[in-house]
């Protein structure tokens, strides 16, 4: 009972939360499709779901790039592993050292705010740092168009 995932031309409609969100009652959030299989409520299918949830994005972008910032190659997940050994003694050094955590972000390639989706083909997995020169850099780019 493998289910493919095959992206459809629906775009799914976002709620201000950026969650997939029901266009009508025994609508799929994904597709939009009228769900016919009994006991589903919101998905059509395991395959819509995967594809479309972000809980499940993230799980598969985390799959596809193994813990690796996509932008300067930091193993994010060995950085991690080295800053929680280093962890100092004293309570300021602590304060420091906690906001130093190496941090996994996801990013979309092509922004939210101008129409990206949340699909495993417009997300990469990013490091804290990269995350916000990507950031700073779309936003000077904006405000240049306007």
């Amino acid at each position: 009972m493998s289910e493919v995932a095959v992206p459809c031309e629906h775009k799914p409609v976002y709620s201000k939360h950026r969650f997939p969100k029901q266009i009508a009652l025994g609508t799929c959030r994904g597709c939009h499709s009228v769900i016919t299989a009994p006991r589903r409520k919101t998905w059509c299918s395991d395959a819509c779901k995967k594809l479309y949830d972000p809980y499940w994005v993230k799980k598969a972008v985390v799959a596809r790039d193994k813990h690796i910032c996509q932008m300067c190659g930091t193993d994010i997940r060995a950085a991690y592993l080295a800053w929680r050994r280093a962890k100092p003694a004293g309570t300021y050094l602590q304060e420091e050292w906690r906001k130093a955590r190496p941090r996994e972000e996801y990013d979309h390639i092509v922004p939210f705010s101008e129409g990206g989706t949340t699909v495993v083909g417009n997300m990469r997995t990013l490091c804290s740092a990269c995350h916000k020169k990507r950031t700073a850099e779309w936003r000077k780019a904006k405000k240049e168009k306007t």
